[in-house]
């Protein structure tokens, strides 16, 4: 067991605990009284009873509540609960009712000016029995408003744990799928540089720049869920910039955002590895190089994304380069199926001598 649960308070620290409590005995008690005083009976003997039957009732439904927490029985089948419940009450109405009926006794025996309507020196059987049936239904009906709310509760608790786990979960997995980009976007950068020391100072020194602005955005978007588009493109075009001193005029880009598009938010370098994909496995494997095109369009319901460069999709091709590709593909479907729930997608397809890769996203999800 638990310490918290050998902590269970049997009276409850909760407000709201005993302003319902108080409530629901005040939706039996005033309709009673009002009742009875409209017929004139409300004497001596049912201010008794209903007082009594009031405050032993309290300690008795505070013990179902206690052993209802402390036993767990909420975990149990409900045809159980619902048989525990209905034991417990039976066999504590009687002693309700007989607590009831003994200070009325009581009462009359002591107080001169009590009156009873029936002979309580004898402690009347049916009286009794008509107590213990009062008893009876209002202990049921409040452990079932009581089982109720603790159940509406509990489902409610149980979803918002469900989230916060699914949450964790998610931005451990992005996480994880940042961490795959970084290495390689780092090997790749510094291999690229050390190349070009060797042949041309100046171009190494401006690709390192470049690099620069890369690693720190790439080190900044591992603490950010998405950045502005603004920030993306920036990435994009020092990319682009680096490469096209590697590959010289192997390597032609065109890039084009609308305006609306600009201000709208997207995850970390994810058109960046579209456009590392599109060199590395495409224009790079090219003799003579190829073309690629980075277009951004706000349709006003979707944001598209389309990376083109020359080359050929083959699925069948069992190459390193294929299978590297769908390395980043598979990391970029799982990063926007995390994101945004499988309302956006990715599709690769060949037109022509084309390898084109769109990504859709609903607009109101960039905003």
């Amino acid at each position: 067991m638990t310490s918290s649960e050998k902590n269970i308070a049997f009276f409850p620290r909760d407000l709201w605990f005993w302003l319902a409590h108080i409530a629901g005995w005040s939706v039996y008690l005033v309709p009673a009284i009002a009742s009875k005083h409209m017929l004139d009976i409300y004497h001596s003997q049912a201010i008794t009873a209903d007082i009594t039957r009031f405050l032993i009732s309290i300690p008795v439904l505070l013990m179902f509540r206690h052993l209802y927490n402390r036993h767990k029985w909420y975990l149990i089948h409900p045809f159980e609960l619902l048989s525990l419940m209905l034991g417990f009450n039976f066999i504590s109405a009687f002693f309700v009712a007989y607590i009831v009926q003994y200070n009325i006794w009581l009462s009359h025996e002591v107080l001169p000016w009590f009156h009873s309507d029936f002979m309580v020196a004898s402690r009347d059987a049916d009286e009794i029995q008509r107590s213990w049936l009062y008893s009876f239904v209002l202990q049921v009906m409040w452990c079932f408003v009581y089982l109720v709310v603790k159940s509406n509760t509990r489902t409610q608790s149980s979803e918002q744990e469900k989230i916060r786990v699914e949450n964790e979960l998610k931005d451990a997995q992005i996480n994880t799928l940042m961490g795959q980009i970084s290495p390689h976007f780092l090997f790749n950068g510094m291999n690229n540089i050390i190349n070009l020391m060797d042949e041309n100072v100046p171009k190494a020194q401006h690709s390192l720049r470049a690099f620069s602005d890369m690693l720190r955005f790439s080190l900044a978007s591992n603490k950010r869920e998405k950045v502005p588009l603004e920030e993306e493109i920036h990435l994009v075009e020092s990319y682009l910039s680096l490469e096209s001193i590697q590959l010289e005029d192997k390597l032609t880009y065109k890039i084009h955002v609308s305006d609306s598009a600009r201000a709208l938010f997207v995850p970390p370098m994810m058109i960046q590895m579209l456009v590392e994909n599109s060199i590395k496995h495409g224009i790079s494997l090219q003799k003579n190089g190829g073309e690629l095109k980075v277009i951004i369009d706000d349709s006003g319901k979707e944001l598209i994304f389309m990376v083109s460069n020359d080359g050929c999709l083959n699925p069948m091709d069992g190459s390193s380069a294929v299978v590297s590709t769908r390395v980043g593909i598979d990391n970029i479907r799982q990063r926007l199926d995390l994101l945004y729930g499988g309302r956006a997608r990715l599709d690769l397809m060949q037109e022509g001598d084309k390898v084109i890769a769109e990504i859709h996203i609903p607009r109101i999800l960039c905003e």
